[in-house]
């Protein structure tokens, strides 16, 4: 369970962020995508703890595109429940070297919610142009 600090609470109020102040992070250090199953057990974790906000920690991601496997399986949460569960991997990771962690999970939400891929919602820092 992860909560936002006062800080992160100030950031919030003041609009700087866009996230729950409580959520829920899981890591799988697998050497293969996570898949449905995994996706499926977070997914009800979230639901037994009243967190509509969850992040999925792995080197190589969530299996399936589409509408199909895990990826699929977020999306109908998502349209069913009201859960939102993104998938943060290593590449990810590397991304926050041009863009926040708050900016990378905004656009990870944006992907599950508009169905799209979330590159184009990122854009650099003006100061870095």
């Amino acid at each position: 369970l992860t909560r936002l600090t006062p800080n992160g609470q100030v950031l919030k109020s003041s609009g700087y962020i866009n996230i729950d102040e409580e959520f829920l992070i899981e890591c799988k250090n697998y050497n293969k995508k996570v898949d449905v199953t995994f996706i499926g057990k977070f997914a009800t974790l979230l639901h037994a703890h009243n967190q509509k906000f969850g992040i999925m920690i792995s080197n190589k991601g969530i299996t399936g595109k589409g509408w199909n496997d895990a990826l699929g399986l977020t999306k109908k949460i998502f349209l069913k429940e009201n859960i939102l569960i993104i998938s943060l991997t290593i590449k990810d990771f590397r991304r926050m070297l041009d863009f926040s962690l708050f900016e990378v999970i905004e656009a990870k939400k944006m992907e599950i919610i508009t169905d799209t891929k979330y590159e184009h919602f990122l854009s650099a820092h003006p100061s870095l142009t």
